[in-house]
């Protein structure tokens, strides 16, 4: 066995590597992730990182002298260089069969136990679409703690997409890149999903409920573009095992921070949004306010306000910090007449003619 402190830490990371089958790696990419990942978690016991030779050797050790030896295949795959933006052929390794690990170990009537009823619990959320692998999981179990009748339920949408949403998690667990092809809604006018045609390759960061339906976060590969995909316009996901996996740079959350809903315009500027809200409805709207930067205006900015806006009977005004999109517009009609917006002067315009439009239609019946 090779006389090294790092040389247990390797071994695990490439028993990890050699049993995933969602990945296709290569020596040199094997040799590349045991390096980065030692330099991440061990920055001070590196030094010059891991060489090819010594994951050489470490595989030779798996597959011929470890007390539980490892049967490792060789084989070849089709590769895309986005550097040089080509197609070649990849040799790789992984074990022939993929549940075994050096490591393994059996788990204990505790974790059994514990495990059934956190997929028990899980099968009490109605509205989540049921991931196929856990239900597999669940069916394995012998031991399962029994629970009564759910005691939470989430809303669906009816027309459920179990097998994307399931195909896009594991893509997102695995760190996978994938080929998505869809189709866009008649009159559709969003010019970045127009843009990038009826198939994207993407990196998939991100799965969001809103409204009743889901949608993907992730960057595509060719512009590294960030793209929302709603769920029901995806007709078929394919994993691209070759190609390498581009992490997100930053923080999911701050995506979603500056606006309601999803469509995010990266170069959009945050508005301060004025608006006033009747007796009837101002309790319903404090207590389940649209965006986290939701404000009641007080003090003498609101005796500004009821100067300024004297056929405004009783009612409160508030504020809102966020990006002008189609689902704030969508949002703030939603009241009708009891709430209306007072500023700035391109949200009002907006929100005017959708109301102008809604009263244009009914004439009409």
């Amino acid at each position: 066995m090779p006389n090294t402190k790092n040389a247990f830490i390797r071994y695990q990371i490439i028993d990890r590597l050699l049993a995933d089958r969602n990945h296709a790696y290569s020596l040199d990419d094997i040799t590349r992730l045991v390096s980065d990942e030692i330099s991440q978690k061990y920055p001070d016991s590196c030094g010059d990182g891991v060489t090819r030779r010594t994951i050489e050797k470490d595989i030779r050790y798996l597959e011929y002298e470890n007390r539980v030896l490892a049967d490792i295949e060789r084989f070849s795959v089709e590769s895309y260089d986005t550097d040089r933006q080509r197609t070649y052929t990849k040799r790789c390794l992984r074990y022939a069969d993929p549940s075994f690990s050096i490591f393994s170990k059996g788990i204990t009537d505790e974790e059994l136990n514990l495990l059934g009823s956190t997929l028990t619990i899980l099968g009490q959320f109605d509205g989540l679409p049921g991931l196929k692998v856990l239900q597999d999981l669940q069916a394995k179990l012998s031991e399962k703690p029994q629970l009564g009748s759910p005691v939470v339920s989430l809303s669906t949408n009816p027309r459920n997409y179990t097998k994307v949403f399931s195909e896009l998690y594991m893509a997102i667990v695995r760190k996978q890149v994938v080929r998505l092809s869809y189709h866009l809604f008649e009159g559709n006018a969003d010019g970045e999903l127009s843009r990038h045609g009826r198939s994207a390759v993407v990196h998939p960061y991100l799965l969001k409920e809103y409204s009743d339906r889901w949608f993907l976060l992730c960057r595509a590969q060719h512009d590294a573009a960030m793209l929302t995909f709603a769920l029901d316009r995806i007709d078929q996901v394919e994993p691209l095992q070759s190609h390498a996996y581009v992490e997100y740079d930053g923080d999911l959350n701050e995506w979603y921070e500056d606006i309601i809903g999803v469509t995010n315009r990266k170069d959009a500027p945050v508005l301060t949004i004025t608006c006033w809200v009747s007796n009837r409805e101002m309790e319903y709207v404090d207590t389940k306010p649209m965006h986290g930067s939701y404000r009641k205006v007080r003090g003498d900015a609101e005796k500004v306000l009821r100067e300024q806006y004297p056929h405004l009977e009783g009612g409160m005004f508030f504020t809102l910090e966020c990006k002008n999109n189609y689902e704030l517009v969508r949002e703030l009609t939603t009241y009708g007449a009891d709430l209306l917006v007072l500023s700035p002067e391109d949200v009002v315009e907006q929100v005017r003619i959708r109301v102008n439009r809604m009263q244009e239609a009914y004439r009409k019946i």
